[in-house]
């Protein structure tokens, strides 16, 4: 798995096999989600893995998964597409706070596109 989020040579899940790793995902409810990587990823194809929580039992669980969606088939897009689609969902009742909520916890923005975390590499400065 690639663990994207921690810096190179991270003692956190050194002594863990990655299929125990994905186990122990999948058995708290997470899904594996096929998202295309970005053509220059260094992740290597086995590492391309996507696990995300499709239920949390919060008012957002909806949204979530209408963005996973999405990112299915890109792996980059412009809010105003998660946006128009969020509404076509649910229309007038679409707040923006909670576009901004899913959006934050779930994706990074580079360059006026969004990205799944963990599918692009941050860049530090």
């Amino acid at each position: 798995l690639h663990l994207a989020g921690l810096p190179p040579g991270n003692l956190l899940f050194s002594g863990i096999s990655d299929k125990t790793l994905q186990d122990m995902v999948l058995d708290v409810g997470c899904k594996q989600i096929m998202v295309p990587f970005p053509p220059q990823t260094t992740a290597l194809p086995d590492e391309q893995k996507v696990f995300a929580l499709w239920e949390a039992g919060d008012v957002y669980d909806q949204h979530r998964q209408i963005l996973l969606e999405i990112f299915s088939k890109n792996y980059r897009v412009r809010r105003n597409i998660i946006q128009n689609r969020l509404a076509r969902e649910y229309g007038e009742d679409l707040d923006k706070q909670e576009v901004d909520k899913v959006l934050k916890d779930c994706c990074v923005s580079q360059g006026g596109m969004w990205y799944l975390k963990g599918t692009v590499q941050q860049s530090t400065s």
